[in-house]
């Protein structure tokens, strides 16, 4: 009997799912000649009863499993997580016996998966480029080939060698430079089809997560390693009923396969990522975020924006692309109830392009993030060197960092009227040190004035008299966007929530001079609507213009008129003279 590789497990509080799991394990054609390592994670200080009796079961389940070579359970009696768990239990078998073979709670195989994985760390044991072999492949509909090598690993079934685990680090900083420095973020994100990879190094780096997949997954990466997959998968994840730490409720997920393979036979191949198969992983992966509702990122991100416990999951399911699967796409989180103590409004730093930022609303950072260096909307041509940029609402820089990535010689003039968010722009800028950018603690009206504002925390905050749940009130100065016009203008932005028609009626006699406009319109439930004028406006000026629904949106308006922060209508209007 050749050297079979050991299968460690994971387990915890499924008790159902464990069972499942050694089910489909022991009818593998190897499972009589395997040694099986089962590791009970610990309770959790403070618990309820059936918590306590759901670990209990789990774990008389392990201890009466009898069906495979060898039976070895390490049981916590305090809870280290599935992160800490899964990285200390890999770290001991794999240095122990130089392979491993890893399987956690809710993963059903087929009778070939051991068969499959024995043979690729056998054949493939001396190449120091592969680095993980991985039993799960993504349900692509195009036929693959049968074995491929990519870069991503998949942590639902997987097997990997000492020499390989060696390169496993969690130094979030360093991985995350090391990417930034060979500019890697395209390629590890699957050309920008799937932003949930970069999305889960910063947020463990802010502390919202604490796993280890994506760690694995970067280490790989750095190291051009390659992770061997097989066509059709040989293993399906049947934790998308709310149970588990990464798979939230949703029986339809798009990663469950209707069949998996029976077996799947392991041939040298050549060493190299499958081009084809990066192609169609891109294409699935862009499928995905477009499914089912077909809205953007901001779209979505207004209509949940309510702060209360309830919705806060699934606000967050919105602004990283998860929809109903959050945590299955984000590894190892801590709980779901992990969500629960993320607070919308509140300050914070990060690192963006290698640099500090600062934001005051991550919600509103991602979502804004999003919709300007992955969907590119203010992305425009100029001929001009040193085009002209003037940013009406430029919150905290974003906008900016987006223009200076576009033209790094731009001249930018902006604007922002909350003192709160100006200082965080200032502070976000001077990180950067760009030259010609000239910043404009002032809100943008029809007069030179002083106004109320409602400063509501985020990206909201608009000239107004009232106050919409969070925010206070406070006064700011106002000027006139006409004084700043009298020359030629290559991409004019105005999202200054509710001011545009004032703003633009009283410019109007100088668009002629501006290129390229960007318009946000927002109609609010109690005020006059004023799309009809300002498109007028455009017309008059000499734009062709193309308009595009977001943000607050209703499916059945004359049944039911959806609201946000007084707001019933988005629309992004960009106003062209020839493209």
């Amino acid at each position: 009997m050749k050297d079979l590789a050991p299968i460690v497990l994971f387990c915890y509080n499924r008790p159902w799912h464990t069972q499942q799991t050694l089910d489909a394990l022991s009818k593998n054609d190897l499972a009589h000649d395997s040694n099986l390592y089962i590791y009970c994670d610990g309770p959790k200080s403070g618990i309820g009863i059936k918590a306590l009796a759901d670990i209990e079961e789990t774990r008389n389940i392990v201890k009466n499993e009898n069906r495979f070579k060898s039976i070895t359970i390490i049981e916590s009696e305090s809870n280290k997580g599935l992160a800490d768990s899964i990285i200390k239990g890999v770290t001991e078998i794999v240095n122990r016996f130089g392979k491993i073979i890893v399987l956690e709670d809710d993963i059903i195989t087929s009778p070939g998966f051991l068969t499959y994985m024995n043979d690729a760390l056998e054949v493939y044991k001396n190449e120091e480029k592969v680095m993980h072999v991985s039993g799960y492949m993504y349900p692509v509909k195009t036929k693959l080939p049968e074995t491929f090598f990519i870069r991503p690993t998949s942590c639902w079934g997987w097997a990997t060698w000492k020499r390989a685990w060696d390169s496993f680090e969690k130094d979030v900083e360093k991985q995350i430079n090391g990417i930034e420095t060979n500019k890697g973020w395209n390629e590890f994100t699957i050309d920008g089809s799937y932003p949930s990879f970069k999305n889960q190094l910063y947020l463990n780096k802010n502390g919202v997560l604490n796993t280890w997949a994506i760690f694995w997954q970067t280490s790989v990466f750095l190291k051009r390693g390659l992770s061997l997959h097989p066509y059709p998968s040989l293993v399906q994840n049947i934790g998308f009923d709310g149970s588990g730490i990464n798979c939230d409720l949703n029986t339809n997920s798009p990663y469950v396969w209707n069949s998996i393979a029976n077996e799947i036979e392991v041939n040298k191949i050549k060493l190299q990522v499958n081009k084809k198969v990066f192609y169609f992983l891109k294409q699935y992966f862009l499928k995905v975020n477009s499914m089912k509702e077909k809205l953007t990122l901001r779209d979505k991100f207004y209509l949940f924006r309510n702060t209360k416990v309830n919705q806060l999951k699934d606000l967050y399911r919105v602004v990283f692309h998860y929809k109903k699967m959050l945590i299955n796409d984000i590894t190892e989180t801590k709980k779901t109830n992990q969500l629960e103590e993320i607070e919308r409004y509140k300050d914070g730093v990060t690192i963006f392009q290698g640099k500090t930022i600062n934001y005051i609303d991550y919600a509103s950072y991602q979502s804004t993030l999003e919709e300007l260096f992955n969907q590119k909307i203010y992305s425009f041509k100029t001929i001009n060197e040193t085009p002209l940029i003037i940013d009406c609402g430029a919150n905290i820089g974003l906008s900016i960092l987006f223009f200076k990535e576009l033209y790094k010689d731009s001249k930018i003039i902006a604007f922002e009227a909350d003192p709160k968010v100006f200082k965080c722009l200032c502070d976000n800028l001077s990180s950067f040190g760009f030259k010609d950018v000239e910043l404009i603690n002032k809100a943008l009206w029809d007069t030179e004035t002083d106004l109320t504002f409602y400063s509501e925390g985020a990206d909201g905050g608009r000239v107004d008299e009232k106050t919409f749940g969070n925010g206070e009130m406070i006064k700011v100065k106002t000027t006139c966007l006409s004084s700043y016009m009298n020359q030629k203008i290559d991409f004019l932005k105005i999202d200054i929530e509710g001011a545009e028609y004032r703003v633009l009626k009283e410019s109007e006699p100088y668009l002629e001079s501006v290129e390229n406009i960007f318009v946000e319109y927002h109609s609010f439930v109690d005020k006059p609507q004023y799309l009809n004028e300002i498109l007028d406006i455009l017309t008059k000026s000499g734009f062709r213009y193309y308009i595009s629904s977001i943000g607050v949106r209703s499916v059945q308006p004359f049944i039911n008129l959806n609201q946000s922060l007084g707001m019933d209508n988005q629309i992004n209007i960009f106003g062209y003279r020839k493209l």
